[in-house]
């Protein structure tokens, strides 16, 4: 058994570094993708706009050419409206496999020395990480596992 140091139970990644390149690569696509819809809206927002300053000076609003704005969204309305069909139908799909899947009886359990086999380890250490409530398993890069008990000692 060799002791693993400064190990803090339980052990969760909850503040990984990020690479410089993704969070700058992730800044300028949302930038970009912002200027693309400010973009796609300018008319919407200079009808928009054309209507507040006319409530504000004279305190009326008119609404002239929303008709023709709006004939002009009309189909990328209908590709999104399309987009969404889609999602909700795979969504209700499944859905409707899950709740299916549920009626169905489950496959047996293993037994003992075939799960012991499949994870290449000793029936023993099977029922010893199915008495854990939180069981880490390091693999080393030949593949065998590494049982991190609470204490910080590792079993191999």
């Amino acid at each position: 058994m060799t002791p693993i140091l400064s190990l803090a139970w339980p052990p969760i990644i909850d503040a990984a570094s990020k690479p410089r390149r993704m969070l700058w690569r992730d800044r300028i696509l949302t930038a970009v993708m912002w200027l693309l819809l400010v973009f796609l809206c300018r008319r919407g927002l200079a009808y928009f706009s054309t209507a507040l300053i006319g409530f504000f000076a004279r305190g009326q609003l008119n609404l002239t050419g929303w008709g023709e704005g709006w004939t002009r969204l009309r189909p990328y309305m209908q590709l999104v409206a399309l987009f969404a069909g889609w999602e909700l139908f795979w969504i209700i799909a499944t859905l409707w496999r899950r709740q299916r899947a549920l009626r169905k009886p489950q496959p047996p359990s293993l037994a003992l020395a075939e799960e012991a086999e499949i994870h290449h380890c000793a029936p023993g250490q099977i029922v010893q990480w199915r008495q854990f409530r939180i069981c880490v398993v390091h693999l080393d890069p030949a593949g065998h596992p590494t049982l991190v008990l609470r204490d910080g000692e590792a079993e191999t």
